[in-house]
């Protein structure tokens, strides 16, 4: 029986227990401590002799001879591999009937359309005037299909089906694939008047400008003047050869318009042109024989009139047309004219100061023929420090004030990335109807897309349009990227400073609220009172991580400690490769646009040059195919032995 002394009763003999009881536990602790470090220890050992054995395993592999030599059955096989999966004839795409993509005709099988199937693939929200007449749409059963992906247009026949959509089709009960045309994918360019069809169609960017409800960016048009002296670079070894760019700059993205076509000022803050190049800058009458900085007056017209009868998104909305803004768009002179230049776009030169003049130095017109329209883009921002504490302020003042969502937004009428009436705003020449947004409420439970989807789906469709425009795919990736950045974005502190900076922050809530306030109104204002000046102190020790974030500083480093990581388990490696496909010599890119092997390889440099820049989507998928190639078939990665051992 033991009996436990209180202090009052012994407190000599309390003491004394409790400093057994305490140098008991410090003998434990002390234990503990050196088996823990013990184990610690033994853990390392074993990791650096992993290390040091697969080091040895790799140095003995490669001493003898590297690369490994790679025996000539295995070279032609190797030959023969990369002739089969590269074979241009292996490209030839057609499209799925169903969701429109564009796939491998290997890769599409025929698919009976049976009753049950092709009622799962109507769409009864679309009115009778923009239903498909390509096919024999009664026929089908009314079903939404794309008639490139159909064996017969006028007699009931099976249907071409990618894998996605056949298990979708063909499960029980049949469903509605995700990507289908029916599911508010299907945009009726078919059935446009033919009027109108070919406005849409012919439409220059400066055309589509004075059309479109919302703008996203400044548009500049580049046109170079190529020297006729030194410096030439032959276009057959030129990667990058074209006479004219179109060049991004997003800007308030969403200002919307209510008065069609612009106002001359909004006109004037929207797009330029610069030529690039030669001694003289180009005079106002060669502009008027410039095709591609041309306006047609009835042509605009014609796509206004159609586009506020005809768009949901434009006709529910209140936008009227202006005859004022219309005879406005040319100089007082030339208002009565239907073609001209805009004389509210800026229009400048840049010469080259060191080139020799030559006779034909101002002859712009002659690059209208072949000027190629290749987009390129720049994304402006303020990365000052100044900029960073006033996105840290906005957020934290935000999260101080029990706010649930930040809202960064810019211009007078802002338009968010989920409004279903964003494409129709931004490129109604690819939506006209108005029919197939970001978002469309018609998508309900399963069937909803996200705004990435959704691009990605519009931009593998067979003989895509979205994928053709110089805007589209810019633009949906700048939004992308924001989404991004909105929803990954984290702060960081140290650990030994959390508490003292969260305690800080709560004290100087209201100051913070009220500097986020004042960097709205003026990004440049300075903190005055000593709170503002600890606020910002405060904000300094802040960090932002978004290292999910493809292109920004926090994904690039994990990728080089990615590469690092490698490096110090693998040792450095011992073989570089650098790969730089040509895309002028490239027959996949012909077949992939419709053409023969032959007829691409007939083409003139220029003509397959031109090609190209028109279409950066089949150059993209070239490019990725042949890298896959290579992995897959030269270094035979996780499949044995390849090229380089």
């Amino acid at each position: 029986m033991q009996i436990h002394l209180s202090p009052a009763e012994d407190p000599g003999q309390f003491c004394r227990e409790q400093r057994q009881r305490d140098t008991e536990v410090q003998r434990v602790f002390r234990r503990v401590h050196a088996v823990d470090e013990e184990r610690r220890v033994n853990e390392q050992q074993r990791t650096r002799r992993r290390r040091d054995a697969e080091r040895s395993r790799i140095a003995d592999a490669s001493d003898a001879n590297f690369p490994d030599e790679c025996s000539k059955a295995d070279k032609y096989a190797i030959i023969q591999d990369w002739q089969n999966q590269m074979n241009p004839s292996r490209f030839h795409e057609s499209a799925c009937a169903v969701c429109g993509w564009g796939e491998p005709l290997t890769s599409l099988t025929p698919l009976t359309p049976s009753s049950r199937i092709l009622n799962v693939l109507r769409n009864e929200s679309l009115m009778e005037h923009v239903v498909p007449r390509s096919y024999d749409f009664h026929l089908y059963r009314n079903a939404i299909l794309c008639p490139d992906g159909m064996e017969s247009c006028h007699t009931l026949a099976p249907i071409r089906a990618c894998s996605r959509c056949r298990q979708a089709l063909l499960s029980s009960p049949p469903r509605q694939p995700r990507f289908a045309l029916a599911n508010y994918l299907y945009y009726g360019i078919e059935r446009l008047p033919s009027d109108v069809s070919e406005a849409f169609l012919s439409a220059s960017p400066f055309e589509r400008l004075l059309i479109s409800r919302c703008r996203s960016t400044t548009v500049t048009h580049h046109y170079v003047r190529r020297g006729r002296r030194g410096g030439y670079v032959p276009e057959e070894s030129s990667q990058r050869f074209n006479r004219g760019n179109v060049a991004l700059f997003p800007q308030d993205p969403g200002a919307l318009r209510d008065v069609l076509p612009p106002s001359p000022n909004d006109i004037r803050d929207t797009v330029c042109v610069l030529f690039s190049g030669g001694k003289k800058k180009p005079t106002a009458e060669t502009l008027k024989n410039f095709a591609p900085v041309l306006v047609r007056k009835s042509k605009v017209a014609a796509m206004i009139s159609f586009l506020l009868e005809q768009n949901e998104w434009y006709r529910a909305t209140g936008v009227r047309f202006s005859q004022k803004n219309m005879d406005d768009l040319f100089a007082p002179g030339e208002a009565g004219e239907d073609i001209g230049v805009l004389q509210s776009m800026e229009v400048d030169h840049v010469g080259d100061g060191d080139q020799v003049a030559s006779e034909n130095d101002e002859d712009w017109v002659e690059l209208q023929d072949d000027i190629v329209m290749d987009n390129v883009g720049y994304t402006l921002g303020d990365h000052s420090p100044r900029s960073r504490e006033s996105m840290k302020a906005h957020a934290l003042a935000y999260a101080l004030d029990h706010r649930r969502f930040i809202n960064s937004q810019a211009g007078t009428a802002f338009l968010g990335d989920s409004h279903p009436g964003l494409l129709a705003y931004l490129f109604p020449h690819l939506d006209p109807w108005g029919i197939g947004g970001f978002h469309h409420p018609g998508r309900t439970g399963t069937q909803r897309l996200s705004f990435e989807m959704q691009v990605k789906c519009l931009l593998r469709q067979f003989r895509s349009p979205f994928a053709r425009d110089a805007l589209f795919p810019f633009i949906c990736w700048n939004i992308i990227q924001k989404q991004a950045v909105s929803r990954q974005s984290l702060f960081s502190v140290k650990t030994f400073n959390h508490h003292e900076i969260a305690t800080h922050l709560d004290e100087l809530r209201p100051h913070l609220t009220n500097l986020a306030i004042k960097w709205t109104r003026d990004p440049n204002a300075r903190a005055e009172s000593n709170e503002e000046k600890q606020v910002v102190g405060l904000l300094q020790r802040l960090q932002l991580l978004s290292k999910n974030i493809k292109g920004s500083p926090g994904y690039k480093l994990c990728r080089r400690n990615e590469i690092r990581s490698l490096i110090r388990k693998l040792s450095t490696p011992a073989l570089f490769v650098t790969l730089n496909p040509h895309d002028l010599s490239s027959a996949i890119i012909g077949v992939l646009g419709g053409m023969d092997e032959c007829t691409w390889r007939a083409q003139a440099v220029r003509d397959r040059a031109i090609f190209v820049a028109n279409h950066p989507d089949y150059a993209a998928r070239a490019f990725d195919a042949t890298i896959a190639a290579f992995l897959q078939i030269i270094v035979r990665f996780g499949k044995g032995k390849g090229l380089f051992g």
